[in-house]
């Protein structure tokens, strides 16, 4: 089976890097077609976000948006969707990653677009016929 993490990811503890995911490369791709990849799990990943916070009870989604705003990790992105810039605040030298608003599904009857909508939080996980 198989497990793919999409996102951001702190990397492995002894790592110490903050960045994109970037286990869903398929060689086989070009970089439009990579993108489009990358935009449709974006795609699939954002509306079940929005429809398990409309579908929960407050009292339990809540608590987990507080701790995710807490945390101050940015929404759900590929390399394809986010830009990056560098703040200095005194002797700390902070990068500020940004993420495109909104959401695309590829739809039979064309793309619908949801511009404005709220995105997953910053990382999922996908698996098939997967077992640890």
């Amino acid at each position: 089976g198989k497990l793919i993490q999409y996102g951001w990811n702190a990397s492995p503890h002894h790592a110490h890097v903050f960045g994109l995911v970037c286990n869903v490369a398929n060689k086989k791709l070009n970089g439009q077609e990579l993108a489009a990849q990358d935009k449709s799990i974006s795609g699939i990943m954002s509306p079940t976000w929005n429809l398990l916070t409309a579908a929960v009870p407050k009292e339990v989604i809540d608590p987990v948006k507080e701790k995710l705003a807490e945390a101050n990790l940015p929404p759900m992105a590929s390399p394809g969707n986010v830009k990056s810039e560098c703040q200095h605040t005194g002797s700390l030298q902070t990068l500020t990653y940004i993420a495109e608003h909104g959401y695309e599904l590829s739809m039979p009857g064309g793309i619908s677009s949801w511009g404005t909508a709220e995105c997953a939080p910053a990382e999922a996980y996908i698996s098939q016929d997967y077992t640890s």
